[in-house]
Protein backbone atom coordinates (compact mmCIF):
# COMPACT_ATOMS: atom_id res chain seq x y z
CA UNK A 1 0.00 0.00 0.00
CA UNK A 2 1.42 3.37 -0.97
CA UNK A 3 1.67 6.32 1.42
CA UNK A 4 -1.18 8.02 -0.43
CA UNK A 5 -3.42 4.96 -0.16
CA UNK A 6 -2.56 4.69 3.52
CA UNK A 7 -3.58 8.32 4.10
CA UNK A 8 -6.85 7.75 2.24
CA UNK A 9 -7.62 4.72 4.41
CA UNK A 10 -6.77 6.75 7.50
CA UNK A 11 -9.22 9.47 6.46
CA UNK A 12 -11.88 6.86 5.69
CA UNK A 13 -11.46 5.33 9.14
CA UNK A 14 -11.77 8.74 10.80
CA UNK A 15 -14.96 9.48 8.83
CA UNK A 16 -16.45 6.11 9.83
CA UNK A 17 -15.70 6.60 13.53
CA UNK A 18 -16.73 10.27 13.44
CA UNK A 19 -17.88 11.40 16.89
CA UNK A 20 -18.72 7.94 18.22
CA UNK A 21 -16.72 7.53 21.43
CA UNK A 22 -17.76 3.90 21.91
CA UNK A 23 -16.75 2.97 18.38
CA UNK A 24 -13.44 4.80 18.78
CA UNK A 25 -12.70 3.01 22.04
CA UNK A 26 -13.57 -0.37 20.50
CA UNK A 27 -11.37 0.33 17.49
CA UNK A 28 -8.43 1.32 19.70
CA UNK A 29 -8.76 -1.79 21.84
CA UNK A 30 -8.91 -3.96 18.74
CA UNK A 31 -5.82 -2.36 17.17
CA UNK A 32 -3.82 -2.64 20.39
CA UNK A 33 -4.80 -6.31 20.77
CA UNK A 34 -3.87 -7.10 17.17
CA UNK A 35 -0.50 -5.35 17.57
CA UNK A 36 0.24 -7.47 20.68
CA UNK A 37 -0.75 -10.63 18.83
CA UNK A 38 1.40 -9.78 15.81
CA UNK A 39 4.35 -8.94 18.03
CA UNK A 40 4.33 -12.53 19.36
CA UNK A 41 4.38 -14.11 15.91
CA UNK A 42 7.91 -15.17 15.04
CA UNK A 43 7.48 -15.59 11.31
CA UNK A 44 4.78 -14.74 8.83
CA UNK A 45 4.41 -15.96 5.29
CA UNK A 46 1.67 -15.48 2.75
CA UNK A 47 -0.03 -18.58 1.39
CA UNK A 48 1.79 -18.03 -1.90
CA UNK A 49 5.15 -17.95 -0.10
CA UNK A 50 4.31 -21.09 1.85
CA UNK A 51 3.25 -22.94 -1.30
CA UNK A 52 6.45 -21.86 -3.04
CA UNK A 53 8.59 -23.07 -0.11
CA UNK A 54 6.72 -26.38 -0.11
CA UNK A 55 7.37 -26.87 -3.83
CA UNK A 56 11.07 -26.07 -3.37
CA UNK A 57 11.29 -28.50 -0.46
CA UNK A 58 9.63 -31.27 -2.47
CA UNK A 59 12.09 -30.65 -5.31
CA UNK A 60 15.00 -30.89 -2.86
CA UNK A 61 13.67 -34.20 -1.51
CA UNK A 62 13.31 -35.64 -5.01
CA UNK A 63 16.85 -34.50 -5.86
CA UNK A 64 18.23 -36.11 -2.71
CA UNK A 65 19.16 -32.81 -1.08
CA UNK A 66 18.25 -33.97 2.41
CA UNK A 67 19.87 -34.47 5.82
CA UNK A 68 19.27 -37.18 8.36
CA UNK A 69 18.16 -36.20 11.85
CA UNK A 70 21.64 -37.00 13.18
CA UNK A 71 23.26 -34.80 10.51
CA UNK A 72 20.95 -31.93 11.45
CA UNK A 73 21.85 -32.34 15.14
CA UNK A 74 25.54 -32.03 14.21
CA UNK A 75 24.89 -28.98 12.05
CA UNK A 76 22.73 -27.35 14.72
CA UNK A 77 23.74 -28.63 18.19
CA UNK A 78 21.17 -26.33 19.84
CA UNK A 79 18.43 -28.50 18.27
CA UNK A 80 18.22 -31.40 20.67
Amino acid sequence: MTALELRQKEKELIREINNDANLLESALKYVKRKKRELKNIKCQFSMEELENELQLSEQDIKAGNVYTQEEMKKLHPEWK
